[in-house]
């Protein structure tokens, strides 16, 4: 699958959801589908079709969204990955409430979903972050519809990968993010929960991740990554762990999910970081009530 075909195939499985058609769902699924949790507000797995089904039908019980829209996508053929950004309102005129949902969807040979990244940040982030994101978001669509910078597309890349890399103690010194970022650089707390204040400039991103090395050995893997020369947005999938200097028994291991805006330079303009870890805040809450075991989430799968 080209990266045309695989964001077609995204904004299907987003389409079918939003109607709510279970016929569709399921004919897009491989046998063995898996959803994972992110482990912030899905808690749990979604295993097998029937699992994805009933999570849809549950969705559809409670109140079917007003709105479930695909706003902006990026695809990786190299690893039939397809990454969208979901628009979704429930209630006359979105005032029940409304949101921006990530999907990360990974293809099989015969174009059915294998595995799914479940992740609804809006369910713990204050609504103004996505107020501010989504007039900067284009229908994917309009990205289908222009061709590609190949040389924009290679800076987008290239600055992704310095930022995830930059984060851990063998990647690439704190300073060389001043070459990858725009001078208003800014990174939002997708989830609202990291501690670090709702969001941070470029100087803030350099002190910490030279305090990171100070204090800690880490290490950082890029999953996954697509971008859209088109829209200049982008999305990283990535992984990391870390160890206390001194402590060498204080592992610590958590997960992301970055979307970017980029500036026409491909250089990282704004930076919106779901890190996906144990926040103390959510420990107390209660498991259940969605899909996946979800926390309060308010949107579908």
């Amino acid at each position: 699958m080209d990266a045309a075909a695989l964001n077609e195939a995204a904004a299907r499985y987003v389409g079918a959801w939003a109607r709510g058609d279970e016929g569709a769902v399921r004919g897009m699924l491989a046998g063995d589908v898996v959803f994972r949790g992110d482990g912030v507000v899905w808690l749990d797995d979604l295993k097998g079709p029937e699992a994805v089904i009933a999570s849809l039908r549950r969705d559809h019980a409670a109140e079917p969204p007003s709105r479930y829209e695909v706003v902006a996508a990026a695809a990786d053929p190299s690893e039939r990955a397809a990454f969208t950004a979901v628009a979704w309102e429930r209630g006359a005129g979105g005032g029940a409430g409304a949101g921006l949902t990530l999907k990360e969807l990974l293809f099989d040979e015969a174009g059915r979903v294998r595995v799914a990244l479940l992740s609804d940040p809006s369910s713990c982030r204050p609504a103004d972050l996505f107020a501010e994101l989504l007039p900067r978001l284009q229908p994917a669509s309009r990205a289908r519809a222009q061709p590609a910078d190949g040389e924009l597309a290679a800076a987008m890349r290239r600055a992704l990968g310095v930022w995830d890399a930059a984060w851990g103690s063998d990647g690439p010194g704190a300073e060389r993010l001043r070459e990858v970022c725009a001078e208003n650089f800014r990174v939002l707390d997708g989830y609202g929960l990291h501690g670090s204040g709702p969001s941070y400039g470029l100087d803030a991103a350099v002190e910490m991740v030279s305090d990171l090395r100070r204090g800690s050995y880490s290490a950082t893997t890029q999953l996954h990554c697509a971008v859209d020369p088109a829209t200049r947005v982008g999305f990283s999938r990535w992984e990391g762990k870390g160890v206390s200097k001194t402590d060498a028994d204080s592992q610590t291991r958590l997960g992301g999910f970055d979307m970017c805006l980029f500036d026409s330079r491909g250089r990282l303009e704004t930076l919106v970081q779901f890190t996906m870890k144990n926040y103390p805040q959510l420990a107390a809450r209660k498991r259940g009530g969605r899909e996946g075991g979800a926390v309060g989430a308010p949107a579908g799968a």
